[in-house]
């Protein structure tokens, strides 16, 4: 039996999240998004969900000390503290696009991983923020998405009407998600976008390089446009990958998104 063993990326969506996540990308996880989006008004369900030093003990857990007010003085009240086993679930998530469940070196919002003797193991992105690899990045790139995709879930479970919530949109990519080009092939990539609210969308298409075979980049050319072109480069050999990733964004709140992963393989 082959497992994914995640030692590291998880420790990002858990306790360790003030030293790991991206500081641009923590406000989802501070007292004041908490309280909007998950703690006020969003009935009995959000009401059991726990927060720092929100004085609400876990039955079971009472020796747990981080929901105690005088603890943890370094957190705010209502901080997020952990959902560190979420991964393992959002991993099968197919529902976003991003097609996590057919490899687990694909990457998403579970993690990203690298195989090894046994299965595979959580591996490095290049984080962007501090110009390095980073084993914690294939999980904390994606840490406002899954905020957001779960606040907007928080509304639903107490929004009567459904045109007073927001709700995903949709992207599809006209010429498929698995292509076979040879190199110095030029590959057009039309996208395309819907919203169930009928809000505003942009697009923007991004080339995941470390989950590519091909070690290299792309030139997207329009890559803020539902169309996308590049070129095969010369010097990719046959078999190697390379991942586009299209991502659909409505202007609701909180914003949703929806992605389309296209795997380009050199033939």
């Amino acid at each position: 039996m082959k497992i994914i063993d995640n030692q590291s990326q998880f420790w990002s969506f858990a306790y360790q999240w003030t030293r790991r996540v991206p500081a641009d990308y923590q406000y989802a996880l501070k007292a004041p998004y908490m309280e909007e989006y998950f703690l006020d008004g969003h009935g009995e369900l959000l009401e059991q969900y726990r927060t720092y030093r929100d004085g609400k003990p876990t039955p079971g857990d009472d020796q747990n000390n981080r929901w105690r007010p005088d603890q943890n003085l370094s957190y705010a009240v209502h901080d997020f503290i952990s959902e560190g086993d979420s991964p393992a679930y959002m991993y099968l998530f197919d529902f976003n696009g991003l097609r996590s469940s057919e490899d687990p070196t694909y990457g998403a919002w579970g993690g990203r991983f690298a195989p090894n003797e046994s299965g595979w193991i959580d591996t490095t992105d290049y984080n962007p923020f501090t110009a390095a690899d980073d084993r914690s990045f294939p999980q904390t790139r994606w840490v406002v998405e899954i905020q957001d995709d779960f606040a907007a879930r928080a509304d639903w479970g107490v929004t009567p009407r459904y045109r007073d919530a927001n709700h995903n949109p949709r992207a599809s990519v006209r010429e498929g998600l698995d292509l076979k080009r040879k190199p110095g092939k030029q590959v057009t990539l039309r996208g395309r976008g819907s919203d169930p609210d009928g809000d505003r969308l942009t697009y923007r298409w991004w080339q995941y390089t470390d989950a590519d075979t091909y070690p290299g980049t792309v030139t997207l050319n329009d890559a803020n446009t539902p169309t996308v072109s590049f070129t095969v480069p010369a010097d990719a050999v046959p078999g190697q990958t390379i991942h586009l990733i299209l991502e659909v964004t409505d202007d609701g709140s909180p914003a949703l998104k929806h992605y389309q992963r296209v795997i380009v393989t050199v033939k």
